[in-house]
């Protein structure tokens, strides 16, 4: 398997914060909010970055939370 290419997210983990270059959004995540820990916060904005539209919008998660499958396709999980 190929190592997926999210180049254009910036993730530093250890202080919680992630940075698309594509659309220009970052993230700082508190150590734990509302009981979701701070690496499925993180997890999550990384999937939503995975692909954007041609307008430049991460869509990477339908509204109902779920890797789309665009998504999946560029981490490199099941169609």
């Amino acid at each position: 398997m190929n190592a997926p290419d999210l180049t254009h997210i910036v993730l530093d983990e250890a202080n919680g914060k992630a940075d698309c270059t594509v659309c220009g959004t970052g993230v700082t995540a508190p150590v734990s909010f509302g009981g979701i820990p701070r690496s499925d916060l993180l997890a999550a904005f990384i999937v939503q970055h995975s692909v954007h539209t041609k307008a430049g919008n991460p869509n990477g998660l339908t509204a109902g939370g779920r890797a789309t499958k665009a998504a999946r396709a560029a981490i490199g999980g099941a169609s």
